[in-house]
């Protein structure tokens, strides 16, 4: 299917860490995120950044096995925030 056609839809991935009862990594969806992540986001604006296109896929997933990458960062910093609560 053509991406300029009515029909294509952007279909996203979330890499953040799963919260039990909201999201699970990896979690696939179109559009806006599920509103209960949409709210998590709020408080931690940080997870947006843990979102991207399935295009993306190979490349984050790579970026997330390097430690020392920006999203593996930002990945523990969630994980860490998230554990908190």
């Amino acid at each position: 299917m053509k991406k300029n056609s009515g029909l294509y839809r952007t279909v996203y991935i979330y890499y953040g860490p799963t919260v039990p009862g909201v999201v699970s990594k990896y979690a696939v969806f179109t559009g806006e995120p599920p509103a209960p992540l949409k709210r998590l986001q709020e408080n931690d604006p940080s997870l947006k950044d843990m979102i991207a296109t399935t295009d993306e896929y190979p490349e984050r997933k790579l970026e997330l096995a390097n430690k020392e990458s920006a999203l593996s960062v930002l990945y523990r910093h969630a994980q860490s925030e998230l554990n908190r609560r």
